[in-house]
């Protein structure tokens, strides 16, 4: 099973990167502009940080865009448990069902 990249914020910063890793890996990619996320499948960038024919080739492979809390939340709580191990024990407070990633 290959592993799935979240990506939140489709900005200027997220957008790039989504499309840089979807080359290589199968990513989502979020956003609450729901608006933006829609324009984006379309392909059509409004902010020129993606060529259109470049975003057309990864939207159509490895890259999935969206403004639905639930596709992302997954990934999330998937990152926040592969890196507790990285933290101090004692110091571990890691509660991801506490703030529901729509509040975020």
């Amino acid at each position: 099973m290959q592993k799935k990249i979240g990506i939140i914020g489709l900005g200027y910063v997220g957008l790039p990167l989504a499309m840089a890793f979807s080359k290589k890996f199968e990513v989502i990619g979020f956003d609450i502009d729901k608006e933006r996320v829609d324009q984006l499948n379309l392909f059509e960038d409004k902010t020129n940080q993606a060529p259109q024919k470049e975003l057309k080739q990864v939207l159509r492979t490895n890259l999935t865009l969206t403004s639905d809390p639930n596709l992302i939340e997954v990934i999330v709580r998937s990152i926040l448990l592969r890196y507790q191990h990285l933290l101090p024990k004692k110091k571990l407070q890691i509660y991801p069902s506490c703030y529901p990633l729509q509040k975020l």
